[in-house]
């Protein structure tokens, strides 16, 4: 087993929409600004329902699957995060071709939305740097949640870890400066009932 300090965005794909006045009532949970980005989280029967919306008032350029920049932790009741199981490692590299198709500019007003169902594997994106080389290392892999059951808060987290520029470049082959990728932190952190894990009858 590789020994590595990891940082992981899952993945899963995303949909650029309009705004939409009745998403807010229709809201569970938590919406947070943070400059010219809002990052909404909502979180019932095990899914997690993201949306990153432009603020600006010009385009952002974003990840239109809403993966690299992202960052999703699980944590138990005493605060002990939850540490996924890598089941599949899925690519290591994205063609140039493949990048191209990536990213995708953000009007003002529009949104990249990600749903992830916590019961079933999820697409991820590693960067980790091994250890005793300091090598990074970059790629994409299917994690399944132990036990979702245990889930009592989700922080979700934009603009990027310490190692996300590293990762990046290994992953795309270009910096996230060279695509013009919105960095722009903001963190939601909800937290969790039992009842929202259950399943629908």
């Amino acid at each position: 087993m590789k020994t590595v300090i990891f940082v992981a965005s899952l993945l899963l794909l995303g949909i650029v929409q309009q705004p939409n006045d009745a998403s807010a009532s229709a809201r569970q949970s938590v919406l947070v600004t943070s400059g010219s980005i809002e990052l909404g989280c909502d979180f019932k029967d095990g899914i997690l329902t993201i949306r990153l919306t432009n603020l600006s008032e010009k385009p952002i350029v974003v990840d239109r699957r809403l993966v690299l920049g992202l960052d999703v932790s699980l944590e138990d009741d005493s605060g002990k995060m939850i540490e996924p199981n890598e089941s599949q490692v899925v690519a290591d590299a994205m063609d140039r071709t493949t990048a191209k198709r990536r990213f995708v500019s953000l009007e003002p007003g529009q949104s990249v939305v990600r749903k992830i169902d916590l019961k079933k594997p999820y697409r991820v994106f590693v960067a980790a740097r091994s250890v005793p080389s300091h090598r990074v290392v970059a790629y994409e892999a299917k994690w399944e949640v132990p036990s979702v059951d245990r889930v009592r808060r989700i922080v979700v987290t934009y603009g990027g870890s310490s190692i996300f520029g590293d990762g990046f470049e290994a992953y795309v082959g270009e910096s996230p400066s060279k695509v013009a990728l919105c960095l722009e932190r903001a963190k939601a952190i909800l937290r969790v009932d039992s009842a929202h894990l259950e399943e629908k009858k």
